[in-house]
């Protein structure tokens, strides 16, 4: 294994990693850089080596300590403004930039809908980057409390995606 020090990732880098992936033989591609992860694989539902661990970017990460903010409205909006998680609740941010799908094609049922009971391996949504997709898991037990991105809608690295209520 070669390994080659690097302190940030910038969007031209992951472009060139990815174009780099899709022509050549590789199956699997699994990257490090600081904080950023990159899991790339020709093989539906494959997961990273370090899938399960804390802070990986497909699993749901704890959102930052609750304000005395209300918890939001249920249901799907579009808005990437900030968002605080009420006690109890965790955000899952988007792991990359890319096309958020809420189903695995066209005209299927969704993975999940607000109020739908998921586990730690629950498939949220697929995350499209350059025709590689990626299946986003929840990483946490709980109940799909608010979805925040429109079906088939660009997102941000970092995005806030759903809300999962983990009170039991």
């Amino acid at each position: 294994m070669k390994r080659i020090a690097v302190s940030e990732f910038k969007p031209s880098d992951i472009e060139a990693i990815i174009r780099q992936f899709e022509s050549g033989e590789l199956a699997t591609l699994e990257v490090r850089v600081g904080e950023s992860e990159l899991f790339l694989s020709r093989h539906p539902g494959e997961r990273p080596s370090w899938a399960g661990q804390a802070g990986s970017p497909i699993q749901a990460r704890p959102a930052a300590p609750a304000s005395n903010t209300p918890p939001p409205a249920s249901g799907v909006s579009a808005s990437p403004a900030p968002v605080t998680a009420p006690s109890g609740h965790v955000i899952v941010h988007a792991p990359s930039m890319g096309t958020f799908y809420r189903a695995e094609k066209p005209g299927a049922p969704s993975f999940v809908e607000v109020g739908h009971e998921v586990t730690p391996d629950s498939d949220l949504c697929l995350i499209e980057v350059m025709k590689l997709f990626t299946t986003l898991r929840a990483g946490v037990r709980g109940k799909i409390s608010r979805i925040f991105v429109a079906d088939a809608t660009p997102i941000e690295l970092g995005q806030p995606l759903f809300l999962i209520d983990t009170n039991e």
